[in-house]
């Protein structure tokens, strides 16, 4: 069963192939970000297991892009693609 896209949504295409739903006008977050806690699981896709750790709050990366995830981690399915893989939008915040 395929989820229609709300009227006026502006629908854009994830990495992975998900679909993205903003409201009009509105464009996917990229560039710098700081971790906003400790401990950031890094993860190579949205529904694996993490393989990496970010380890201190403030800590900078370089979003590349934001897909829609199937896995949903303190309340938001969407994640930001940094160079080492995935983590969650809620963990980061942008400069």
């Amino acid at each position: 069963m395929t989820c229609p896209i709300p009227p006026g949504a502006d629908e854009i295409l994830g990495l992975d192939g998900s679909l993205l739903w903003w409201a009009p006008g509105q464009k996917k977050k990229t560039g710098w970000a700081k971790t906003t806690e400790g401990q950031v699981g890094v993860r190579p896709g949205t529904n694996v297991p993490i393989i990496q750790w970010l380890g201190l709050s403030g800590t900078r990366v370089q979003v590349s892009d934001q897909i829609r995830g199937s896995e949903m981690i303190e309340g938001t399915a969407l994640w930001d693609k940094v160079d080492s893989g995935y983590v969650s939008d809620s963990s980061l915040a942008f400069e």
